[in-house]
């Protein structure tokens, strides 16, 4: 796990996930007097993922399975209205009523609490929880709502400029590969103030040994404009995306061009099947 500027922070290794993934199940199992009336529930995208890794390790402390559910928050996110005509509607799965229950919601990185206010409201329209819980592995700070976390793997002082990716997965020269290109990609994308920009692959997804990673970057109305004044970052970008180097990148120039974007990426799949999954960065 690393905070991305101009250049890679790694704040959390392999070994350090883990004990942060233990510690807090833990502290949920201390808290709620272990797992009866106990439901988690993993916000897409990688809150989902953190949230397996918590249900395999309370599951190995109590020796007793654990409710775990999916919770996509698109049509609650406040700023909807951005997104476009057809935004992208992941499938929610809540493994049956949560009246009553005790609900530990699960995602990566705490920041402005926009996220989690939406999966609050996207949450009660299931059911009415006795309680709801937030856990999660980072908080960077920099709070826009009042909200807080129950459950924090480790805090991280950051800047709004810095970007916290988690990975979670084996740290392999490949992937250190692919994170630098994606890196060099965002800062390019920033320095020509891209309007939105979103990720695809395994490299994304808990796949250990990632294949690959695409992009699409929407490029602002005067991208043209800054080309011919010579700025550096949009020559440079302009070239990767007219000769294809890397053909991993493409445009879109409109938002039609962005929604069908995403609408082919999150079609694609791993050779077992799973969702390469579609991750937008916030520029």
């Amino acid at each position: 796990m690393s905070a991305s500027s101009n250049k890679e922070r790694p704040l959390l290794d392999r070994d350090g996930i883990q004990r942060a993934i233990i510690r807090i199940a833990h502290e949920i199992l201390e808290r709620n007097q272990g797992i009866q009336n106990l439901m988690l529930v993993g916000i897409r995208t990688r809150g989902v993922f953190l949230a397996t890794r918590l249900q395999k390790q309370i599951q190995l402390i109590e020796k007793k399975e654990i409710l775990s559910g999916i919770l996509d928050i698109t049509l609650y996110r406040d700023d909807l209205g951005e997104i476009g005509a057809r935004p992208e509607i992941r499938e929610t799965k809540i493994p049956g009523d949560i009246t009553g229950k005790s609900v530990v919601l699960v995602d990566d990185v705490l920041y402005t609490g926009r996220t989690i206010r939406a999966a609050l409201d996207a949450l009660v329209d299931f059911g009415r929880p006795r309680a709801i819980q937030l856990a999660v592995l980072i908080d960077r700070g920099h709070r826009e709502l009042p909200i807080k976390a129950d459950y924090i793997g480790k805090n991280i002082p950051t800047s709004r400029e810095e970007e916290v990716i988690v990975r979670f997965g084996q740290s392999t020269l490949r992937r250190a590969y692919l994170m630098g290109r994606l890196r060099h990609w965002l800062e390019l994308a920033r320095a020509v103030r891209t309007r939105r920009f979103f990720i695809n692959g395994s490299f994304v997804t808990d796949k250990a040994e990632p294949g690959d990673v695409d992009a699409v970057v929407w490029l602002p109305d005067n991208f043209q404009e800054q080309v011919n004044v010579g700025s550096p970052e949009a020559i440079e970008l302009q070239t990767m995306l007219r000769t294809r180097e890397p053909n991993e990148l493409f445009p879109a120039h409109s938002q039609e061009m962005w929604e069908d974007w995403v609408e082919f990426f999150s079609q694609t799949r791993e050779s077992d099947g799973r969702p390469k999954g579609v991750v937008e960065v916030r520029l």
